[in-house]
C-alpha cells in the first residue's frame, strides 16, 4: 500500500504544481480544499469512474454544524436559562449547564460561529 500511497502524493503534488504555475486559481481563502476536491473529481472522470454520493461537492465546515447542534439542544432542553429579549434575541446565563471554564469557553466560542 505504502508504494501506491506514494504514487498518488507525487501526482497530486506534481498537478498542484502545475496549477500554480500556470496561474489558475488553487487558493479560495473561504475553501481551502478546493484544490483538492477539483483534482480528484479530475482522478474520478481519468478513471472513467462516478463520483461516490458522499464525495464532498463544497466547503464542509463541521465546526459550525456542531455548534449549532450543541446549541440547538441547551435551548431545547434547558429552556428556563434563556431568556427571551426584545428584537427576537435571547440571553443566557452559560454557567446554569457549563461543568468548568474550559467547557464554558468552548461552549461560547461555538457560538460564535453561529450567530
Amino acid at each position: 500500500m505504502g508504494a501506491s500511497d506514494e504514487l498518488l502524493f507525487a501526482d497530486f503534488s506534481w498537478r498542484v504544481a502545475q496549477i500554480i504555475n500556470n496561474n489558475e486559481d488553487f487558493y479560495q481563502p473561504n475553501d481551502y480544499l478546493y484544490l483538492a476536491r477539483k483534482i480528484f473529481r479530475d482522478y474520478y472522470r481519468e478513471a472513467k469512474l462516478p463520483i461516490p454520493d458522499w464525495f464532498p461537492v463544497g466547503i464542509f465546515d463541521d465546526y459550525k454544524d456542531r455548534g449549532r447542534v450543541i446549541w440547538k439542544e441547551l435551548y431545547e432542553t434547558r429552556q428556563k436559562h434563556f431568556v427571551q429579549r426584545r428584537g427576537n434575541r435571547l440571553s443566557v446565563d452559560i454557567s446554569q449547564f457549563s461543568t468548568g471554564d474550559k467547557d464554558k469557553q468552548g461552549k461560547i466560542n461555538y457560538l460564535h460561529q453561529i450567530v
